[in-house]
C-alpha cells in the first residue's frame, strides 16, 4: 500500500531529495536505467520553510 502525505520534517524532505539524486540518470548504470527507470529533472528547493502544500492530500486519493 502506498501512503501519500505532506512532508512535516526537514529530515523527510532531505531523505526525498537524496533518493531523487540517487536515481538521476547520470548516477545510474545503463542496466539500472533500462530496467528500473530514472529521473531526468533535478530539484533545487530550499529545505527550511519550504513545506507549504499546494495541493490537498485528498486530491491524490484516486491515484492508486
Amino acid at each position: 500500500m502506498i501512503e501519500i502525505k505532506c512532508v512535516t520534517k526537514d529530515s523527510e524532505l532531505e531523505a526525498i531529495q537524496a533518493l531523487q539524486r540517487a536515481n538521476l540518470r547520470k548516477n545510474l548504470s545503463e542496466t539500472e536505467a533500462t530496467e528500473e527507470g530514472f529521473l531526468i529533472a533535478e530539484t533545487r528547493h530550499h529545505i527550511r520553510g519550504s513545506r507549504q502544500p499546494t495541493v490537498p492530500a485528498s486530491s491524490f486519493e484516486n491515484w492508486f
